[in-house]
């Protein structure tokens, strides 16, 4: 049954970020706690390396089929990396309690802007 929960949740998260391009994170984090009673600072770690091959796989697939101009994006690469910098260093320093609550407003706010966009 957890291996049939697991393919679930994969498939899930895959399917979020391949349509939407972002929230596998949404789904990974609260199943790697859950599920794996992992502490919120390491479930947040996992999720990002774990939406990495995902967004490899989305980004191959959206490239050959000419979905996008990597020229486009580079700006947002360049200003993305120092920004994961200082949130890799803000994580191993935030409080577990505030984390929670600003994860909570992220999704809140990812769900109404999906809702009313």
């Amino acid at each position: 049954m957890k291996k049939i929960f697991l393919f679930l949740t994969g498939l899930l998260a895959g399917l979020l970020n391949g349509m939407l391009g972002a929230g596998s994170g949404n789904v990974i984090v609260p199943v790697l706690e859950k599920y794996y009673d992992m502490e919120e600072k390491n479930s947040h770690a996992t999720s990002v390396f774990i939406v990495f091959f995902v967004c490899i796989s989305s980004t191959f697939l959206y490239l050959i089929n000419g979905q996008f101009d990597m020229f486009d994006a580079l700006p947002y690469i360049i200003y993305g990396i120092p920004g994961a910098v200082l949130g890799t260093i803000i994580l191993s320093h935030i409080n577990q309690k505030i984390l929670r609550k600003i994860f909570s407003i992220f999704i809140i706010f990812a769900g109404a802007r999906m809702l009313f966009k």
